[in-house]
């Protein structure tokens, strides 16, 4: 399968792939829960998910409907309806009276994608590890969307997500949401709305790992050397040696302001054994 895309004034190309991605089927799910991402994250689908709300809102005059039953009904009905109203627009109005690229948007993706083994962005590159998935989704040839499958934790305070004492941010992998198995899931975000970190295992808070936000490779100029360091997990044992050769010819302290020594001596965190790399 070839994806013939054209450049889309809703979802123009970003980033770049690395090797060769593979074809593959998207199940009922997967195609439901990430064209509905799509959909959910565009302006101009906006007004008509608003529109669809006050239907529903029409409909059920018998029992006031909540915002979260709205939003349950329309993650089931929602792009159906879509696609059937502008499918009606089309024909009542003629197909010029639509826009192009939301007359396919709304026709919904190809039973058939493309998986990513890695994909750069912004500086940064991402292979599928705790990012689960990297697919590109195909509008009919018109236009494609690249999504990142990612694993999310319950962001409650105290579950997956909290501070140290040292306002670090710590997550825990073992409360996680959002895995995609039920049709309300949303694993999905575009491949321009992710960041990298490392994540470091924390061995005070058993369960949980430090997160440390990397800088994109193309922030700083650091001469030839320093573009040979990947923005990919290592094993904490190895990143010493990594930066001393990278960084051997380039000077890190500062002569415009006098000096002085700190102890460097780390007492209350034992960074662990693993670095990975996360949306």
């Amino acid at each position: 399968m070839k994806m013939v895309g054209q450049d889309s004034s809703l979802f123009p190309s970003v980033g770049k792939s690395l090797g060769k991605p593979a074809n593959f089927e998207l199940s009922h799910l997967e195609k439901l829960q990430a064209h509905r991402y799509v959909l959910y994250n565009c302006d101009v689908v906006n007004p008509y998910l608003k529109e669809h709300a006050s239907n529903l809102k029409r409909k059920r005059r018998d029992r006031r409907l909540t915002p979260k039953d709205i939003e349950q009904i329309q993650n089931k009905e929602f792009p159906e309806w879509f696609r059937q109203h502008i499918l009606h627009l089309e024909e009542t109005n003629g197909p010029d009276s639509i826009n192009e690229d939301i007359r396919w948007l709304a026709r919904g993706p190809l039973e058939f994608a493309r998986r990513h083994r890695a994909y750069n962005i912004r500086g940064f590159r991402f292979r599928a590890k705790r990012i689960l998935d990297i697919i590109e989704i195909d509008y009919y040839g018109r236009f494609s969307v690249v999504l990142f499958k990612c694993e999310w934790v319950d962001v409650t305070r105290g579950k997956g997500v909290k501070k140290d004492k040292f306002g670090l941010s710590l997550v825990n992998f073992s409360h996680q949401i959002h895995r995609g198995d039920r049709i309300e899931h949303e694993p999905f975000v575009f491949a321009n709305q992710v960041d990298q970190v490392f994540y470091l295992e924390d061995r005070t808070n058993p369960g949980w790992s430090v997160v440390l936000k990397m800088k994109p490779r193309d922030v700083y100029d650091m001469g030839e050397d320093w573009n040979d360091v990947q923005s990919e997990p290592f094993h904490v044992s190895k990143l010493g040696d990594l930066f001393k050769n990278a960084h051997d010819n380039h000077s890190w302290t500062r002569s415009d302001m006098e000096g002085y020594t700190v102890d460097g001596t780390a007492k209350d965190h034992d960074i662990g054994s693993d670095i990975e790399d996360e949306c």
